[in-house]
């Protein structure tokens, strides 16, 4: 057994884990007893594959199937290797601090908390993204229950350690190990997968359910029929952790295709072949898609609207607008600027900007890659082809899709590493210029990469929380506008109100009381106010849709409303909230109104 079907069948288990979180919660057994059953069962497994794995690496009657080893490390092979070891534990700290990521506090952690707090599964429909697929966000259930709000993060952070695994197990099959070493750790030292690494989301996870998927279907090209199956699993998996892995099912099964015609298998056979693959990936993703089939009548919902009526909101965030006409309506961008994006997002990305890619990478990746294509690739390195191609094409698909964010192209970076690093060996052994071009640009890299983990430190003081300098409440206090308010409808209304979101980012997930979204662009307050004539009818329908309380940004809420409504709808408005509506607390924008609970009272 090598490292990467090791790292394989890791992911596998992980990945039956979460399913088998998914069936616990959804027959409403989500205590700490039963997620903790179900971890068992799932360590257990780990542990006799590791065993396995351990004892076929002692045996001297499987190295067929095994890269040569070199022997204890070397000194510069230990020099990365605490080099990795570094970076990992310079970003652990992050991981133990209160959650204040958007989208941990939007979808990822609320989600489960939501799970949590009802007893199990239930729909929330005014939540279109509780609908997506959440492998992760299942593992995420089970470090909740047990009351740790670091187990998620550190879950999401064990996926990109997995990754940087699967790439240097991958190259173990094609070069010294130093090299692979260097792989990982170019990997480990990204800005964007040390800033996701931080964090409860899910990219990490789709990212390296995707890459193993890819290497193991290259690795079938050479080797037994058991990694055809790792990889469809694998890729049933990463479809079942992000809806944008479609991407990764469109280029998948076509080379599985391929792959089995080079295998020497007929027309017929190949094309057999990848009917079964994608069979299998749809069947590992199956759970989600027969669960919003029953709930919302799409099985893809909100990606495609109901199949009897009903829209879905498709790949991209955009609304009507396309990501590339967004990008030259709304950002003012020209054609060459659109047309050299795929370039700009290696030196351009900024985290917290949209417009810049939210995200980094690192530069140098441009150089490295360049340097693979110095020379004529010969046939050993046919593999390189493969893997640049698939991440052009990712890359392109998710480019037309979605609004184009860093992390939604994170898994073309692993395929890129190998490349970066078939790159830099080959220069590096060759004398002359292109040797200290190479070893310059490393050391650049990770120059880079300092400075930005230097940069994370300085934004989100870990350590000052650990010191104890800084309380939880403070904390948050600090790190979130909105937290002052939330706290204090926490301590202050009723445990059976029900309040209305308007315009505050749909950061729930330390709210303790029920919450209905007024949707992100308005929609529902504008059909509110269109269905009544008077203050005192929105009273009445506020009031009997049950809301007790209204959470506002304050600024947003009313540029919203002078755009958007008519003088006497903004005469509506006045009178409702002079009359019906009492302030009870305002800080950092947002403030939170209690609605009368009589109309008499105005």
């Amino acid at each position: 057994m090598s490292t990467l079907e090791l790292t394989a069948l890791i992911g596998i288990v992980l990945g039956g884990l979460s399913l088998a979180n998914f069936a616990l919660a959804h027959l409403g057994m989500v205590s700490p007893v039963y997620m903790a059953a179900s971890l068992v069962v799932a360590l257990l497994c780990a542990c006799i594959i590791i065993r396995r794995y351990m004892r076929l690496r002692s045996s001297e009657g499987c190295s067929t199937e095994l890269p040569p080893d070199a022997g204890r490390l070397s000194a510069l092979e230990w020099g990365l290797f605490i080099a990795i070891s570094l970076f990992v534990v310079a970003v652990l700290p992050f991981d133990f601090t209160p959650p204040i990521a958007r989208d941990e506090l939007i979808q990822h952690l609320t989600i489960p908390a939501l799970y949590l707090r009802e007893g199990g599964v239930v729909e929330f429909r005014f939540m279109s993204h509780s609908y997506v697929p959440m492998n992760l966000n299942m593992l995420y259930l089970a470090g909740l229950s047990f009351g740790s709000e670091a187990l998620p993060r550190l879950t999401h952070h064990l996926f990109g350690l997995l990754t940087a695994l699967g790439i240097y197990s991958y190259l173990r099959f094609k070069m010294p190990r130093v090299y692979c070493m260097l792989g990982a750790l170019l990997f480990i030292a990204t800005p964007v997968v040390m800033n996701l690494s931080r964090t409860a989301y899910v990219d990490l996870g789709a990212t390296f359910f995707a890459t193993l998927a890819l290497f193991a279907l290259l690795r079938w090209r050479h080797s037994s029929r058991r990694w055809f199956f790792y990889s469809a699993v694998l890729l049933g998996l990463a479809l079942g952790t992000k809806y944008s892995m479609v991407i990764a099912f469109a280029l998948l099964p076509p080379m599985a295709v391929y792959i089995s015609l080079k295998r020497g298998g007929t027309q017929l056979a190949a094309i057999r072949a990848g009917l079964v693959y994608a069979l299998i990936a749809v069947a590992v993703f199956s759970p989600w898609l027969v669960r919003n089939l029953i709930w919302t009548g799409s099985p893809l919902y909100p990606l495609i609207g109901a199949l009897l009526g009903g829209s879905g909101t498709g790949l991209h965030t955009g609304g009507a607008v396309s990501p590339v006409e967004k990008r030259y309506l709304l950002y003012g961008e020209s054609l060459l600027d659109i047309i050299m994006i795929p370039l700009r997002i290696f030196w351009e990305g900024v985290d917290g900007s949209i417009q810049r890619f939210d995200g980094v990478l690192n530069p140098l990746y441009l150089l490295f890659i360049t340097l693979a294509f110095t020379k004529r690739l010969g046939r050993d390195y046919r593999y390189v082809w493969y893997l640049f191609i698939y991440s052009v094409v990712f890359f392109a698909m998710t480019f037309f899709t979605t609004d184009l964010v860093i992390r939604y192209i994170l898994p073309v970076l692993p395929p890129l590493v190998i490349v970066a690093v078939v790159g830099l060996r080959a220069s590096i052994q060759r004398a002359g210029l292109g040797r200290y071009i190479a070893l310059a640009g490393i050391l650049f890299f990770f120059v880079f990469s300092l400075f930005y983990l230097h940069d994370l430190y300085k934004r989100y003081a870990p350590l000052r929380y650990f010191a104890g300098n800084q309380s939880r409440v403070e904390y948050l206090t600090e790190k979130l506008p909105d937290y002052e308010t939330t706290a204090y409808a926490n301590a202050n209304i009723a445990k059976d109100s029900k309040v209305l979101f308007l315009f505050t980012g749909e950061r729930a997930y330390y709210w303790e009381r029920e919450f209905f979204y007024g949707g992100r662009l308005g929609e529902n307050l504008i059909a509110l106010m269109k269905r009544v004539s008077s203050a005192e009818e929105l009273f009445l329908d506020m009031r009997g849709q049950g809301y007790t309380h209204l959470f506002i940004m304050d600024h947003i809420f009313e540029r919203f409303a002078v755009d958007n409504f008519t003088a006497n709808e903004l005469d509506v408005l006045r009178g409702f909230f002079s009359g019906y509506v009492h302030r009870m607390h305002s800080a950092n924008g947002f403030s939170l109104y209690s609605i009368k609970t009589d109309k008499k009272q105005h």
